[in-house]
């Protein structure tokens, strides 16, 4: 997998709502000799395995269906007023800034106030320092004592 930015032609066809994958089916450059020649003289065979392999997994994913039952817009109402805290690293990959962003002008709309604290340059689990973690934690505890009237 790498973790990049799409070039702008992949961002058309993002934005437009397809998803797009890529595979590196063995024969690939930039990897292990072995991975790299698996094709010599085996043309036809293992990359067209690896292929079909890669349509096996996007056939495993969820579905349209399964993530509009994942969506929390709809959810948003049964919020109590002051009771949400949102954390985000706004380098992650895995929940990108515009869906949180989503999620706080739908909050917006409804009235109900909500906390947040965002982190410049963090992604979703990697590159979190201990002074990070700290702050985090801190930040929570603090809003648990506003909301539960945790000690």
């Amino acid at each position: 997998m790498v973790r990049e930015w799409p070039d702008p032609a992949e961002q058309l066809f993002l934005e437009a709502g397809y998803i797009l994958f890529s595979l590196d089916n063995r024969g690939t450059p930039h990897r292990s000799v072995r991975f790299k020649t698996a094709l010599d003289r085996h043309f036809g065979t293992v990359e067209v395995q690896d292929q079909l392999a890669g349509v096996a997994y996007l056939k495993s994913l969820p579905n349209e269906s399964g993530y509009r039952a994942a969506d929390v817009l709809p959810r948003l109402a049964l919020l109590k007023p002051h009771r949400l805290l949102i954390l985000h690293g706004m380098a992650d990959d895995n929940v990108t800034f515009d869906q949180s962003t989503r999620v706080f002008a739908a909050l917006e709309t409804r009235a109900l106030p909500f906390e947040t604290m965002v982190y410049p340059g963090l992604r979703h689990r990697a590159g979190w320092t201990p002074e990070n973690k700290l702050h985090r934690t801190l930040t929570t505890l603090a809003f648990f004592k506003r909301t539960l009237g945790a000690n």
